[in-house]
């Protein structure tokens, strides 16, 4: 798009300022990290945010109810009981990430 100019053909410096502004106001909301801080976030990063918080959520569920189950301390080294999961195998190696 072409740049707002003045009659004289120089580029209007006060409406680019209302540009931006405005474009600014409309790019993102203003939200509080997990230190307490606000900071502006786009649309996209508090939509990712959230994502990522509720495989977070899913993930501690799952070690959770492998605790509660006590898969790894329980299990002997012959057998494991049909509820643990792949991870309480010692085949998976300690250091091992999804």
């Amino acid at each position: 798009p072409e740049l707002p100019k003045l009659p004289n053909g120089k580029p209007n410096l006060g409406e680019l300022k209302g540009l931006a502004s405005q474009h600014a106001a409309e790019e993102g909301e203003m939200v509080m990290d997990s230190l307490g801080q606000m900071k502006r976030l786009s649309r996209w990063a508090i939509f990712e945010n959230a994502v990522i918080h509720r495989c977070y959520a899913f993930w501690m569920l799952g070690v959770l109810t492998d605790h509660y189950m006590r898969c790894a301390i329980d299990s002997s080294g012959t057998g494991y009981a049909p509820y643990c999961t792949v991870l309480a195998r010692k085949s998976v190696k300690p250091w091992s990430e999804l």
